[in-house]
């Protein structure tokens, strides 16, 4: 996945920086709308990690099975009507990101 060092790319990144529920998502998926960009919330990549932990019972205290977890996973993304969709092993937990409730591994809705 991606080039070689002697052939680099040029991306052009904006980030906007506040306080939660302050609107920064809608500004930003408006703006990359307008400019012609691609939206990526980076909130949603810890999500998803933080989903992916839930849903495979790992508690946050077990930071060495935390990290093995992570480490041999596979996060990725793909374009999907302008926006950056986080996959986790080839999943798409974006419907379960904003869940307040806990997930448990034996849901039978956590994948698709």
């Amino acid at each position: 996945m991606g080039l070689p060092l002697s052939q680099p790319r040029s991306h052009r990144v904006v980030a906007i920086d506040g306080p939660a529920a302050s609107g920064k998502s809608s500004v930003a998926r408006e703006l990359a709308r307008r400019l012609g960009f691609i939206y990526v919330n980076s909130g949603a990549i810890y999500r998803a990690i933080t989903w992916y932990m839930l849903h495979e019972g790992i508690k946050t205290e077990d930071a060495k099975r935390a990290a093995q977890a992570v480490e041999s996973s596979t996060i990725s993304c793909r374009i999907q009507d302008g926006e950056c969709r986080i996959l986790l092993d080839d999943v798409d937990p974006t419907n379960h990101l904003r869940e307040d409730q806990q997930v448990s591994r034996r849901s039978r809705d956590c994948r698709p």
